[in-house]
C-alpha cells in the first residue's frame, strides 16, 4: 500500500495510507489536510513579508483564538484547554466552538452544519489519538 503525509490542522502531520478512506478523501477535498510536499510548495520562503490578505488571516485567527480561550466559551470540567467536547444532541455553537479549539479555521467552522463539524472533530480526534503512539 502505497502512502502519503499530510499536514492538517495546527501543523498536525499525518502519514495515510492509499486508497483514502471517504472520511480523509473528505477532508482533503475541504482543503483541511493538505499533501505535505503541496503545502511547503504553496509556503512563502521565511522572511517573506506577509500581503495585506495572509496579515488579516492571521490577526482573525489570533483574534479567534483568545476568544475560544476566554471563560464564557469553557465549559466547566473540560479539557486541559477548557473545552469540553459537547454530546452528540448538543447545539451547533457547542460543536462551533469545540472545532476550532481543536483547529478547524473559525470561517469554516462558521458555515459548517451540525453533521459536518461533528464528523471534523471525529477526524480531528482520531488523527491526534493516532499521532500519540
Amino acid at each position: 500500500m502505497a502512502g502519503r503525509e499530510y499536514r492538517g490542522s495546527g501543523g498536525l502531520r499525518l502519514h495515510l495510507d492509499e486508497p483514502l478512506s471517504p472520511q480523509m478523501a473528505d477532508q482533503i477535498a475541504r482543503g483541511y489536510l493538505v499533501p505535505v510536499d503541496d503545502a511547503a510548495e504553496s509556503e512563502p520562503p521565511a522572511g517573506t513579508p506577509l500581503t495585506a490578505e495572509e496579515l488579516a488571516r492571521v490577526e482573525a485567527h489570533a483574534a479567534a483564538s483568545e476568544r475560544t480561550a476566554t471563560p464564557e466559551h469553557a465549559q466547566a470540567g473540560g479539557a486541559e484547554d477548557g473545552v469540553k467536547r459537547p454530546n452528540a444532541n448538543s447545539k451547533v455553537d457547542d460543536w462551533r466552538v469545540y472545532a476550532v479549539s481543536l483547529g478547524m479555521p473559525e470561517e469554516d467552522a462558521a458555515d459548517a452544519t451540525k453533521a459536518e463539524l461533528q464528523d471534523w472533530v471525529k477526524v480531528a480526534e482520531s488523527a491526534t489519538e493516532g499521532s500519540g503512539d
